[in-house]
């Protein structure tokens, strides 16, 4: 602290503006209020702050020419940049040495001093540790006596947040990425992770992953301890169209639709129009499998092989799933999937959103309309497949900032143990299987079926009783035949982080950590 003071007693040209962009606005205004009209210098002379309990004596202003000695410590009392400093130094470490602070202004005028009277401070910002809060003794230390509790608790959580925490930023769950969402901090500087932005949570939401990660009103975890969670892009592929003249029309039986090699890292883009004339019983589908397309992972054709949905659906319902096989050659039927509607009764399957968001209507997502679908293949760090992200956005709607997403980033197989009996297939290395797919290349299907027997795909509760995870919204299948649907601007693109903001916010967090120099620290 002494070193950082006298540094910034001797520079010579302190911008104005030197405020730290994670305090809060009105500690921003209240700083800038008490900082005297004086330009081009850090720490003023003629204002003096003077604090017991320091030990070391040797804190004097070297602006002052000598004149201060003594008790009288730096003059803190406010050049901005020496405001910054002490609020973010001490606010980590005054509170816990549990110094007591006093302040006295005093003027010159000439050879004479004219000492204010001194104010006593007494604060009830209290930490967990029968403390004062640092940045409450400093503030107060400062003058700001009419700033609020609230007001330095705020400002002492975000001084003290993790590197690149924020609210509705979006992290992963370390030991299981399945398990992700966005941040909200409290007013007690706790942070918790939910399902939607701004602390929302959607209906029918079970929790993520194979262990249906999940916590009380609908979060999926609250008071993290931050180093169990990463922070990542959010969304994985930018949202919108793709920009490609590409395009294809389905109304029957499945049809090739090109084949493509070393997915892996790589984001498979296209737009679906047509699902407002698809109802109840309807299962339009887009897919991959094995170059060549005489297998797939239903057991239907005569091999089977690495299925890879990157939708079955209608305007009711919509599940991505991913299926493999075991050891054993046997295959994978139920596969791991997520979206929303139909009965989906066992674990790992979980719902991604609700039929508010999306459906005929929907807040996110209008089914009557065209929409765009952004398929992901993101890797790890090591390069390896991290598994398969869905994204779902739509001109006009929340979802072009906050697509709906689904996230695949583990597969172990199908197999539980509740309801009933149990059953699924256990797929051992389940997502090096995929991506052993991946890179030597798959065939895209398309096809239309129905209306009938897809209580699975798009039913609701009703229909199935309580082994109902999706709770879809179809009882009856629709009347008639269902229509075609069009699948149009198709193309492929490498895994772009679409918020370069968060990005930045990211380096900015890191580089907090290490600074090259005291000024670095300031600017950064």
């Amino acid at each position: 602290v002494v070193s950082v003071l006298q540094w910034a007693a001797a520079t010579p040209d302190v911008p104005s503006a030197c405020q730290a962009r994670a305090f809060p606005a009105e500690l921003r205004r209240r700083l800038a209020a008490m900082a005297p009209e004086r330009p081009g210098r850090g720490l003023l002379p003629h204002e003096e702050l003077e604090c017991r309990g320091f030990e070391d004596d040797s804190l004097s202003d070297p602006g002052d020419e000598g004149q201060a000695a003594g008790r009288h410590r730096a003059c803190l009392r406010p050049g901005m940049l020496a405001v910054v400093v002490m609020i973010a130094v001490c606010a980590g470490s005054v509170g816990r040495c549990g110094l007591d602070i006093a302040c006295r202004d005093t003027a010159t005028e000439g050879d004479s001093r004219a000492e204010a009277p001194v104010t006593p401070i007494s604060l009830a910002d209290t930490g967990k540790d029968g403390k004062v809060g640092g940045s409450a003794r400093i503030i107060a230390a400062m003058g700001l006596a009419n700033f609020s509790q609230a007001d330095s608790q705020e400002a002492e959580a975000e001084m003290s947040a993790p590197p690149g925490f924020g609210d509705d930023v979006y992290v992963e769950l370390k030991r299981d990425p399945m398990a992700g969402g966005f941040l909200k901090q409290d007013s007690n500087g706790s942070w918790s992770v939910w399902p939607r932005k701004g602390g929302q949570s959607f209906q029918g939401f079970l929790g993520y992953g194979y262990q249906r990660v999940r916590a009380a009103g609908g979060s999926v975890a609250v008071d993290i301890d931050p180093d169990e969670w990463e922070v990542v892009p959010f969304p994985v592929a930018r949202t919108g169209p793709s920009g490609s003249s590409d395009s294809f029309t389905t109304w029957g039986h499945r049809y090739h639709r090109g084949d493509y090699t070393d997915l892996v890292g790589k984001t498979f883009r296209f737009t679906i129009s047509g699902l407002g004339g698809l109802g109840c019983g309807c299962n339009a589908n887009f897919y991959a499998v094995a170059l060549g397309a005489g297998c797939d992972g239903s057991g239907s054709r005569p091999a089977v092989c690495e299925e890879i949905d990157f939708f079955e659906g209608n305007k009711y319902g919509w599940h991505s799933t991913i299926h493999a096989l075991a050891d054993n050659g046997k295959p994978d039927h139920n596969g791991l999937c997520t979206g929303y509607g139909g009965t989906m009764p066992t674990a790992p399957n979980f719902p991604s959103f609700d039929g508010t968001e999306y459906g005929p209507a929907g807040t996110m997502i209008d089914t009557e309309k065209a929409f765009h679908v952004a398929v992901s293949f993101p890797t790890k760090t090591d390069g390896s497949l991290k598994g398969m992200c869905v994204e779902l956005s739509q001109e006009g709607m929340p979802s072009m900032e906050q697509p709906l997403f689904m996230h695949l980033y583990a597969y172990r197989g199908s197999n539980y143990t509740d309801p009933g009996a149990g059953g699924g297939t256990v797929v051992e290395r389940g997502m090096q299987k995929i991506e052993k797919r991946l890179r030597a290349g798959v065939t895209m299907l398309s096809s239309l079926w129905g209306p009938w027997g897809m209580s699975w795909l798009d039913g609701a509760a009703s229909e199935h009783g309580p082994n109902n995870i999706m709770d879809g919204k179809c009882t009856t299948d629709m009347v008639g035949s269902c229509s075609q649907y069009t699948i149009s601007g198709i193309a492929v693109e490498n895994i772009k982080v679409a918020h370069l903001a968060q990005e930045r916010r990211l380096d900015r967090g890191v580089a907090a950590l290490r600074p090259a120099s005291i000024g670095q620290a300031f600017r950064a």
